[in-house]
């Protein structure tokens, strides 16, 4: 199943559920059924120059990475 990011238009909470493709679920916070799918964002794909590979997403999330070479596909930190 995907996930997929919700918010009730009742209470305003905003969720990531795993829901079948087809289905609506109730919202976790208020019980509404009028749940509203929102659009999900795409991921960049990644550049030549290293910019779309792990370690350099966890460098710009401010998180540490260590990520092996393979995974990284030739980014800066392991050249």
């Amino acid at each position: 199943m995907p996930l997929y990011s919700f918010q009730c238009p009742d209470c305003g909470k905003e969720t990531e559920m795993l829901v079948a493709f087809g289905d609506t679920p109730p919202c976790p916070a208020c019980g509404s059924a009028a749940m509203t799918r929102l659009l999900s964002r795409v991921a960049p794909h990644a550049n030549a120059d290293g910019a779309g590979t792990p370690c350099a997403q966890a460098a710009r999330d401010g998180a540490l990475a260590s990520f092996s070479p393979s995974e990284c596909r030739g980014c800066a930190c392991h050249q």
